[in-house]
């Protein structure tokens, strides 16, 4: 995991000059989801990085809140990217009936399973091949379903403990600590777990 590059360097200054010209609430550093998405949801905020729950959770607010949705785009609109991943399910090896846990994943991952319970409840299918057609999909989900496209899913068996240096990487810069210094000292906090292992 490389945090300590230009492009990451580019993007934390162009958040904080967000912050130093007022674009974003000066606590943001300590606030918690449900703060950043209930001061969008009340129309406090214009714009919060966010995932596919959000188009659910909008249907509710309507009478307040009139929502777009875009991916993630480059400085200059170019290109668009996108963070996907977060639902997983984990069979141990200790599993008392692992026949029956297999049977399961299958399930999720069939077409019923992607359509009619994940897609129906308010989810992106994890299988592209299930946007085309899926009455469940809106256009607001579609823009969340073809950023996924675009997406990245990162893959390592310490993601959990890389989460702590990442989250203080996020705390110490939007507090106003040298950008340089933390992406330095983080990223050797990051690379000490991945050494360690």
């Amino acid at each position: 995991m490389m945090v300590n590059n230009p492009k990451t360097r580019e993007v934390y200054a162009h958040f904080r000059q967000m912050m130093d010209i007022g674009c974003v609430p000066k606590n943001v550093s300590s606030m918690d989801w449900q703060e950043n998405q209930d001061l969008w949801l009340n129309t406090k905020i214009a714009i919060v990085g966010t995932g596919n729950f959000m188009v659910k959770a909008i249907k509710e607010h309507l009478d307040k809140v009139d929502p777009g949705f875009t991916p993630f785009f480059s400085k200059d609109g170019s290109r668009i990217s996108g963070f996907i991943g977060g639902d997983l399910i984990a069979v141990p090896v200790t599993t008392g009936n692992s026949e029956a846990a297999f049977e399961y994943v299958n399930f999720v991952l069939s077409k019923y399973g992607q359509v009619e319970v994940s897609t129906k409840s308010g989810s992106i299918p994890i299988r592209n091949d299930l946007y085309e057609g899926n009455p469940y999909l809106s256009e607001n989900s579609m823009v969340f379903a073809r950023a996924m496209q675009a997406g990245d899913c990162p893959k390592t068996v310490v993601w959990q403990e890389l989460v702590d240096p990442w989250k203080i990487t996020n705390e110490r810069i939007f507090s106003g600590e040298d950008i340089d210094t933390v992406l330095k000292e983080q990223q050797a906090a990051m690379q000490k777990i991945i050494d360690d292992h």
